[in-house]
């Protein structure tokens, strides 16, 4: 069974790892930035080192285990096509759970996982503070640990993509719209409460008034679906029927926004057409199909597909070449880009691209 890659490796080192394991546990609580959790760390680290590089030596094929965030969601399932792309490749296999959006289903996850005894794991954090615990406990069980825009001590290496870790792309979204609509008033559709997405709300709205544009509004699409973004942009265009723009955290949330405004007797703004500026973020296929429709303004893609294959790449020189994990860069960054409808033709879907790995 693929899932049982590691027990040589387990076998050899079980008498070291034990206590390696007892000193690493000793400092799980506190990981974020105090001193006197260096030696446990660079302990764990060590162990982790001696279980990657025994596991290379074995002929049993390598699982990255992968917790998917929101599967369901188009950003995310590119994010796990680029890893599976990536690793069959290399002649390895992604196993995917879907945490659907639940921190506790996303921890549970993570230990189902490490008992399965994965070669890697990779993963979106919802929440620091109890997805933390267990990936205390994937580096415990000297499992290497990549995460997507979730930045700790406890992980090897974090994929930044632009979108999610700088606000360089929500000032370009707020000065398109100031420069299409000088003083917009804008409505903000906002997300669950997810660090890296709450983020790109804050970037906006600070971007915004910096435009001088007029934030109207905010309401949050606590389900991260188009169904309910439209029935609260429909609500917000009733209270704020002069709105310019709305601005969405994501692109299912601005497909729902920009249903709304169609449903009120507006148009969408697309190129050379003028209307309500509608914005989404992700780059996801039916944004860009949205976009060639007429149907919303702009997008930015924030090439998870990308990502997801550069989190298998990071894991090549542990997992195969038998280099400690301690060689493993600390952050790898993903550019982002802008797609309207002066470059949409331009735009590749994830399925049609490919996976490059060393």
């Amino acid at each position: 069974m693929n899932c049982k890659r590691l027990d040589v490796a387990v076998a050899t080192i079980a008498t070291l790892a034990c206590a390696l394991l007892l000193a690493a546990c000793g400092s799980s609580d506190n990981e974020s930035t105090s001193t006197s959790t260096s030696a446990a760390t660079a302990t764990a680290t060590a162990a982790a080192d001696a279980a990657a590089t025994t596991a290379t030596s074995g002929a049993e094929e390598v699982v990255i285990g992968h917790v998917s965030p929101n599967l369901s969601n188009p950003t995310l399932a590119a994010l796990d096509l680029g890893q599976k792309r990536a690793a069959q490749q290399l002649g390895w296999s992604v196993r995917t759970v879907d945490a659907g959006l639940s921190p506790d289903r996303q921890v549970s996850s993570i230990d189902t996982l490490i008992n399965l005894r994965v070669g890697a794991l990779t993963t979106w954090v919802l929440d620091p503070g109890p997805v933390d615990a267990a990936l205390g406990r994937t580096r415990d069980a000297d499992i290497p640990v990549v995460t997507f825009n979730s930045p700790s001590e406890l992980v090897n290496t974090n994929i930044k993509t632009e979108l999610s870790t700088s606000c360089k792309p929500f000032s370009y979204e707020a000065d398109y719209i100031a420069e299409r609509i000088p003083g917009a008033s804008v409505l903000v559709i906002g997300s669950p409460p997810v660090p890296a997405l709450q983020f790109r709300i804050k970037c906006f709205t600070d971007a915004a008034k910096a435009a001088g544009l007029k934030v109207l509004d905010r309401e949050d699409n606590m389900e991260d679906s188009a169904a309910r973004s439209q029935a609260i942009t429909q609500d917000l265009l009733t209270k704020y029927p002069d709105t310019d723009a709305v601005w969405a955290y994501n692109d299912p949330t601005a497909i729902g926004a920009a249903a709304a405004v169609t449903s009120a007797g507006r148009d969408v703004w697309s190129g050379d057409k003028e209307g309500v500026i509608v914005i989404g973020n992700n780059g996801d296929a039916d944004a860009i199909a949205a976009i060639r429709a007429g149907a919303l303004t702009l997008t930015y893609d924030e090439n998870t597909f990308e990502a997801g294959a550069a989190a298998v790449e990071v894991l090549v020189p542990v997992l195969r070449d038998g280099k400690p994990v301690s060689s493993m860069p600390a952050e790898r960054a993903i550019p982002s880009d802008p797609v309207d409808a002066s470059n949409v033709e331009e735009w590749v879907a994830p399925e049609e691209r490919a996976a490059q790995v060393g």
